[in-house]
């Protein structure tokens, strides 16, 4: 598996939502030639997260086999939030060394190249979620960045995301 990708300013809000969002940090990352999904269900699959980066939308994406692998998503987040607007991301898992994640920069105009390496853990058991189809009778869109900014305003303030009960779909 590998990906490269210049645009970091779009991925390092990926990984801060998950951090911020999921209520365990330790979840599953499948890796497929389609591209990253994470799912996640809380014990009474009340609360069901599923999020998927497409590998077209990638520069540059390769997985030759489905890899699940098992991420500390606080522990991901603290070497990709390192990462500057202006550096080229680059991961990959080699198939000699499948339990490690090297995550790698590079900033064109220093020429300085940053490699850390992170050790996977074990995949989290969990079983697949699986979303039935649905339709709700309310729609409502908000950008990635205000959604991400309440996210943060609410944990600062202690505050749970309850279900409502009339269903609202945030797309």
């Amino acid at each position: 598996f590998e990906l490269c990708t210049p645009r970091t300013p779009l991925t390092k809000p990926w990984v801060d939502n998950l951090r911020n969002i999921l209520a365990r940090s330790d979840v599953n990352f499948v890796i497929t030639s389609e591209g990253i999904d994470v799912s996640y269900a809380d014990e009474g699959k009340n609360v069901v997260i599923v999020s998927k980066l497409f590998g077209k939308e990638f520069e540059f994406y390769r997985c030759d086999a489905r890899i699940s692998a098992g991420v500390e998503v606080r522990q991901l987040y603290k070497i990709v939030k390192t990462v500057q607007a202006n550096e080229v991301l680059s991961m990959r898992i080699q198939h000699d060394k499948p339990t490690t994640l090297i995550i790698t920069t590079f900033n064109g105009p220093t020429g300085c190249r940053t490699t850390y390496t992170y050790e996977l853990i074990e995949e989290v058991p969990d079983e697949e979620v699986k979303i039935p189809d649905f339709a709700f009778p309310r729609s409502m869109t908000i950008p990635s960045g205000i959604f991400q900014k309440k996210i943060h305003d609410m944990d600062a303030y202690g505050v749970e995301l309850a279900g409502r009960p009339d269903p609202l779909d945030l797309s």
